[in-house]
């Protein structure tokens, strides 16, 4: 594809998978846009692939009705000086990554701003919650979905949607990273292993934890096959 000039991409990742799916989605348009302003909230990754942050996600994750109570004042004035930022910088594109609870009303907010808005890591209104399509029937120019089935829905609720694939699927791990990893941590690599993932939010580990850590020994009791290991967990949750 032919490389164009330089512009400004405005991008909104609230949550560490959203700073993983960012920071590769900058990657892509680099090659694309060399040279191109990226600006907007997001993490480590994004902002080592040339994010300029406004706000951490370390900042804008929450997660249940609860936080999201605790956190309303401060999520209001991010609101607001995101507005305020885009009216601001006036970008060729804003790019919004999953995190629908602040992207779905911002997208509504600065629909009169006549930029366009891209809508990539699409929310499963497929799942709950259907009434957001009205977001994208009204407000969002691009929808990318990263599931087949996803995008068949979207479409048949009249809803323009491109299909990307899942990020994951790109990721390719040698021998040599595998073998790497199992010494870093001594693990033998004879041994098959069941990995616990219970998410990447403290509400998130505090609820999805003791459920998975006991069927998980339940399953290490029954079967000899596999031996079960997890992400970084705090050592008091394995009690």
């Amino acid at each position: 594809m032919k490389k164009v000039g330089k512009k400004t991409f405005f991008i909104i990742a609230g949550e560490q998978s959203g700073d993983l799916h960012g920071s590769k989605l900058i990657k892509s348009i680099k090659k694309l846009y060399p040279n191109s302003h990226f600006i907007g909230h997001g993490g480590e990754l994004m902002k080592k692939e040339g994010l300029k942050l406004i706000y951490h996600t370390n900042d804008l994750a929450v997660m249940g009705l609860t936080e999201v109570v605790k956190k309303l004042p401060f999520l209001l004035n991010v609101m607001g000086e995101t507005l305020g930022k885009i009216r601001e910088v006036k970008p060729d594109r804003i790019i919004l990554i999953d995190y629908p609870g602040f992207n779905l009303r911002l997208s509504r907010n600065i629909s009169g701003l006549n930029i366009p808005i891209t809508y990539f890591i699409l929310p499963q209104l497929w799942a709950w919650k259907e009434n957001r399509k009205k977001y994208f029937l009204n407000y969002i120019d691009q929808a990318i979905s990263i599931f087949p089935f996803e995008k068949e829905w979207f479409e048949r609720n009249k809803i323009p949607t491109g299909y990307y694939g899942h990020p994951f699927s790109d990721i390719n791990i040698s021998i040599d990273e595998k073998l790497s990893f199992l010494k870093r941590h001594n693990l033998s690599d004879k041994d098959e292993y069941l990995i616990l993932l219970p998410g990447s939010r403290q509400h998130e580990i505090d609820k999805h934890w003791p459920i998975l850590f006991k069927n998980s020994k339940k399953t290490e009791r029954n079967s000899t096959r596999f031996k079960n290991t997890s992400g970084s967990i705090p050592r008091h949750y394995y009690s």
